[in-house]
């Protein structure tokens, strides 16, 4: 009777009831808890792309709440005087209202930034566990730790660099949808799921760009596979017999509530250009094993010295461990005749394959050429979002298939090591109000007579925080800046402290691209400051 007790349905026993939530706080205090622990007062360390998206969800919400500098959305206050400067970067609208409930609770833009990722990071969690507990019909033990694996890898503890990456659990609730929809079993609610998914798709466009991408290839892929096999044939049909025009019309809907964004991005294409294929943000095999240079286990492989000392941590720190992955392919083999499992093991490897850069080859060559889209991919190993996320699916269905067994002993083992492959070294914290009293003290440079400024270091080059440094100053002082740092930048600015030819400019050189960006929108270069710093 013991196998029975975790089965869907079953009450199980009280530790299994409580080992979601149990699960689910470990994970958190393990990556928030210097941060809990200091009521907010310290912060993750990061520079770059997490002040970049702090201050892209702040401009959401002075645009909705029609703060002067931010009425227009797609006139961010950077790279003064350009107009739809937005569009150069992921817009996280979607997911704005997770983060505009705390300003309008009261909190500084920082620390309603923080409970953005806890509440982003705690949906992971939740969401997985529901499409494992519900989705796949697995118990409470596999679909818990198939749950930490999503949210609290190591792949997605890297992705603090990148927060805008962070939020996954729209492509899960996505993958749960679809599930439903061709369930086996009868659901009088399949057009809710419909809906669900139509949704789901269009917030994660309106949230980031990558993930949005990514998980539409996959779609296209699995769609592609079901068209090859019969069972897929078989459910696909059935499903278009009796709600393909439902389920056209929220097709229909989903792209008119896109377009505009599609029109914008567009734009900006014409005016810029297509990212090149840059061989160098391509994963390679090692790539899908890596965890980064801080991984316990794992990270010497990285580190000076290491055999793969040469691949970027950032980028190439793509995978989720060496155990893990076996484990997670045993069990979507085994479990391949369940509904959706043999067209996500097919349309998971496709993809895997299509990504990954043997020696000089990539079908992605191919991919980045005609693929509507694909030209606005830098990092393509950033598909390890999507792609990792197969692994603990498939180590749920392996583990719920021991228990149920009763090889105990073995699923505790598997279990003890996809886990124990994950941690690394701490993140670093610093201090939020450091960092508030910086940002003061440089805004009390812009001075009243200011229409807009020019934050530059007047150190050794090499600093690379001005731009970030310039958006906080400009929230500070409801002044535009003419520093701007985004996914792309306007045609011929030319400010950057590191150009992309690797030139490096000097003052003069900077005042003399000044003159020369002001002068070409008919802008006084004495109504903008020049605001020196270091």
């Amino acid at each position: 009777m013991a196998s029975h007790r975790w089965a869907p349905g079953g009450n199980g026993s009280a530790l299994a009831k409580l080992l979601p939530t149990s699960c689910w706080l470990l994970g958190t205090l393990w990556v928030f808890g210097p941060q809990l622990a200091s009521s907010l007062q310290l912060m993750i360390g990061l520079p770059r792309d997490p002040r970049l998206v702090n201050y892209t969800l702040e401009h959401g919400y002075r645009w909705l709440m029609r703060y002067p500098l931010h009425s227009d959305f797609w006139q961010t206050p950077l790279f003064y005087p350009y107009a739809n400067a937005t569009a150069f970067t992921d817009l996280l609208i979607g997911l704005g209202p997770l983060y505009w409930v705390w300003r309008w609770l009261g909190a500084e833009p920082d620390s309603a930034f923080q409970l953005w990722i806890l509440v982003c990071w705690s949906l992971n969690f939740w969401v997985a566990y529901l499409l494992l507990r519900r989705g796949l019909e697995v118990g409470r033990v596999p679909a818990s730790l198939g749950a930490t694996l999503v949210a609290f890898s190591s792949a997605q503890l890297t992705r603090l660099y990148h927060p805008q990456l962070i939020p996954l659990f729209l492509v899960l609730l996505g993958t749960f949808a679809l599930l439903r929809i061709f369930s086996d079993r009868p659901d009088v609610r399949r057009r809710s799921w419909v809906l669900a998914l139509s949704v789901s798709i269009v917030l994660q466009a309106y949230t980031a760009f990558y993930p949005f991408f990514f998980f539409g290839l996959l779609l296209a892929l699995a769609l592609a596979w079901a068209l090859t096999l019969r069972e897929g044939r078989l459910r696909l049909f059935a499903f278009l017999r009796s709600d393909g025009m439902f389920a056209g019309g929220c097709v229909l809907i989903a792209v008119v509530l896109i377009t505009p964004l599609v029109l914008r991005y567009l734009g900006v294409a014409e005016e810029l250009g297509l990212r090149p294929f840059m061989t160098k943000y391509a994963p390679r095999p090692a790539s899908w094993f890596l965890l980064g240079e801080g991984n316990y286990l794992f990270g010497w492989l990285q580190r000076e010295g290491g055999p793969f000392a040469h691949l970027s941590e950032m980028e190439h720190s793509a995978g989720i461990g060496f155990i893990a992955p076996l484990v997670g392919l045993c069990g979507l083999l085994g479990a391949r005749r369940r509904p959706g499992v043999a067209i996500l093991l097919l349309a998971t490897g496709s993809l895997m394959l299509i990504a990954t850069m043997f020696g000089d080859f990539s079908v992605w060559r191919w991919v980045h050429a005609h693929v509507p889209g694909a030209g606005g991919i830098r990092a393509i190993a950033r598909v390890s979002m999507i792609l990792t996320l197969a692994v603990p699916i498939g180590i749920a269905l392996l583990l719920e298939r021991l228990w149920r067994s009763g090889s105990y002993a073995l699923c505790a083992a598997l279990a003890l090591l996809c886990v124990i492959e994950q941690p690394g070294t701490p993140l670093l914290h610093v201090s939020k109000l450091a960092n508030r009293q910086k940002i003061e003290k440089l805004a009390e440079r812009v001075g009243d007579h200011c229409a807009a400024f020019l934050l530059v270091y007047r150190g050794p080059p090499g600093h690379l925080l001005e731009d970030d440094y310039a958006a906080w100053v400009q929230l500070a002082t409801h002044k535009p800046t003419v520093n701007g740092r985004y996914g792309n930048v306007p045609k011929d600015w030319k400010l950057f402290r590191f150009q992309s030819d690797g030139a490096i400019p000097d003052r003069r050189q900077l005042r003399l691209a000044l003159n020369d960006w002001l002068e070409r929108y008919a802008v006084d270069p004495r109504s903008v400051c020049w605001v020196e710093y270091g």
